[in-house]
């Protein structure tokens, strides 16, 4: 074989080879978007929050919930993020009763500055986040320095789960692969900074709802980064575990959640119990604020099937229930098939044909969460309505609520 037939062999051989696989998901950054934030922190010891009139607390747990607006320019092979509350709540329980009144008065104050305040990162193409800061007012002493870097600690609990960087290698997503270097997820809530190790991993699991499945597993052995939040040797051994729904068709997270469960080491100086701190924090992509103080609904049951939206057609005539002089109706507790949705209070409309004995003739749900329509015609079926004159339909609204939660 002559070397020209070698070198076209090759080159015929390289064309036939298949390219290299394309990961499952890439980020894709819009210009704008909106989510919805939330965390809790548990701190037995304590963590102490400041206002500026000299007004502090102890708190033992803090949680928070809100809605986060954020624009995104791209800068150089990066994109910027910039965000603003569009609403916020803080609450939170004081460590011992009595001091319960300065927490309510630091966390009101709280409540009062951030929405104004501006977050802000960059997040690297492979979607790292760095260089978190809260652009908030102006320092006017050193105490405002204090709360201002104070209040930027615990944003960064809040916002932390924005850190996740994907490997563009389609193998990763096959074998699994570690979260390297600085991991906004795993650091202290302390002005000091974060010391110390982590070891994260993360797979691809079975895809969900048309969405990628990520999961998070890993520990991390951490200090306060000063003097000021140490006494001694103070080593928490941190455990994490989470998931994240990643959506293909758009580029963007749709919803990730985190567990923190930090324990101090048996070296540390510390007596009672090993807890140190224990966080649950979630974001979730939505298409827009809802009202303040709202949850969204989960990410499932926003992509879960839905009845028509329109009535059917009936020779009955229509009567509205307020004539019927019934109370309204409900089930309480979803049936087992909508149990994945993880469903707030929602409504079901269903058009109910009756004859004149007040029997149920026929019945049709034609509004809300698919997987509600058939339990919420048999519970219709079931019931007995007014008897009048002649046969007659009627459009109800039966509301589904949560099972109570029953306490142990």
């Amino acid at each position: 074989m002559s070397a020209m037939h070698a070198l076209l062999l090759l080159g015929s051989v390289a064309a036939a080879s298949p390219a290299p696989a394309a990961p499952p998901f890439q980020w894709r950054w819009p210009a704008e978007a909106t989510w919805h934030v939330s965390s809790t922190i548990l701190t037995p010891r304590g963590v102490r929050y400041h206002a500026r009139d000299n007004v502090d607390a102890r708190a033992g747990a803090v949680g928070a919930r809100g809605d986060l607006a954020c624009t995104y320019t791209p800068s150089g092979e990066n994109v910027r993020a910039r965000c603003r509350f569009v609403w916020l709540e803080l609450a939170g329980k004081a460590m011992l009763d009595k001091e319960q009144a300065a927490l309510d008065t630091v966390l009101t104050e709280w409540r009062g500055v951030l929405p104004d305040a501006e977050l802000a990162w960059t997040i690297g193409p492979d979607g790292r986040m760095r260089g978190f800061d809260v652009r908030a007012r102006e320092q006017v002493n050193r105490r405002d320095a204090y709360v201002i870097e104070a209040q930027r600690s615990y944003l960064q609990r809040l916002v932390a789960p924005f850190d996740l960087p994907l490997p563009d290698d389609a193998k990763d997503w096959v074998r699994g692969w570690r979260h390297k270097g600085d991991n906004a997820v795993l650091r202290l809530q302390t002005i000091s900074g974060t010391a110390g190790a982590a070891d994260v991993r993360r797979r691809r699991e079975a895809d969900r709802d048309g969405l990628v499945v990520v999961v998070d597993e890993g520990r991390a052995s951490l200090a306060p980064g000063g003097a000021v939040d140490s006494a001694g040797t103070r080593i928490i051994d941190v455990q994490i575990a989470g998931e994240s729904l990643l959506d293909p068709a758009t580029g963007m997270l749709a919803w990730r959640t985190f567990t923190l469960d930090g324990r101090l080491t048996a070296s540390s100086q510390a007596t009672g119990s090993d807890v140190e701190s224990w966080q649950t924090g979630s974001v979730q992509w939505i298409a827009a604020p809802g009202a303040p103080g709202t949850d969204p609904p989960s990410v499932a049951a926003q992509r879960a099937p839905r009845l028509p939206g329109s009535a059917p057609q009936t020779a009955r005539a229509l009567v509205p229930f307020a004539e019927l002089g019934m109370a309204p109706l409900f089930v309480q507790g979803f049936p087992a098939e909508a149990a994945p949705l993880a469903l707030p209070v929602t409504a079901v409309q269903a058009r109910v044909e009756v004859d004149e004995t007040g029997t149920v003739a026929a019945v049709q749900a034609w509004d809300g969460y698919a997987v509600l329509g058939p339990p919420t015609e048999r519970a219709l079926r079931a019931a007995r309505f007014p008897a009048r004159p002649t046969a007659y339909a009627v459009d109800v609204s039966v509301e589904w609520r949560p099972a109570p939660v029953v306490a142990p």
